[in-house]
């Protein structure tokens, strides 16, 4: 399994430093692979606390291109330059207020492969598409266009389910849907890409309560968010996964 935090906009630097100190007194299974993707001003702290520990950490986004004239943007150049494993991409949040498209995620993810750093394409429909029973088609229509002409190989590539509607809501979709959208995007991805391996992260409101209920088939980790402010809760989740 793997569980990725997703601290989204919170935490200052010093209660990043505090929250990784924490963290790190806790004893986790190798079994289990933790990461976090903090905020880009807490990276270089995250990189400091965790060299040398089994703990990765990665970005919450990037451009795709390594220098330039792009106000307010960071490159995979400068996150691999701080020692980042992982990388979202497509996140929903990402997606619906900053309108990033699926090409835009195509092409941060082969910036970021190109840097050997790990992306996790994020893909989700909202809850007026899955109601009119679009969501398969939805989830198609985003991988058919993100993992389009990516030179994967044989290596594992993560990609995180995450239904819009239970982003931050509370929400959980029911274990029948999460296993019906996890099988269909494995194998989706694997017709695309006959010799990698995929893992598929749910993300949507995971909680320590929630956690045994929605590792249904298919479910090859979580991408926490709320919860993963909580060094207690984060770890729950995290032992619950050993």
């Amino acid at each position: 399994m793997l569980v990725i935090g997703n601290w989204k906009m919170n935490k200052t630097v010093a209660e990043a430093r505090v929250f990784i100190k924490e963290l790190l007194r806790e004893r986790f299974d190798k079994k289990c692979s933790v990461g976090i993707v903090p905020s880009f001003v807490a990276l270089h702290i995250a990189g400091e606390l965790l060299e040398g520990t089994p703990i990765g950490f990665g970005a919450q986004n990037c451009y795709f291109e390594d220098q330039g004239a792009f106000t307010g943007e960071v490159s995979p150049l400068m996150l691999k330059d701080l020692g980042c494993k992982w990388c979202l991409v497509g996140h929903s949040e990402r997606r619906h207020i900053f309108g990033e498209t699926d090409e835009l995620v195509r092409r941060k993810a082969v910036a970021l492969l190109r840097h050997e750093i790990r992306p996790i394409v994020c893909v989700g429909e909202t809850l007026e598409q899955r109601n009119s029973g679009k969501a398969i088609s939805i989830l198609s229509a985003q991988l058919s266009r993100a993992l389009e002409s990516l030179d994967l190989g044989n290596e594992e590539f993560v990609l995180a389910y995450e239904p819009v509607w239970a982003i931050g809501t509370g929400m959980v979709a029911k274990p029948p849907q999460i296993e019906e959208a996890h099988n269909f995007i494995i194998e989706h991805c694997k017709r695309m890409h006959p010799k990698a391996n995929f893992r598929v992260l749910y993300g949507g409101s995971v909680t320590p309560e929630n956690c045994k209920e929605i590792a249904v088939n298919g479910v090859g980790g979580f991408l926490v968010g709320g919860a993963s402010l909580s060094v207690e809760k984060f770890s729950s989740i995290i032992r619950f996964c050993i």
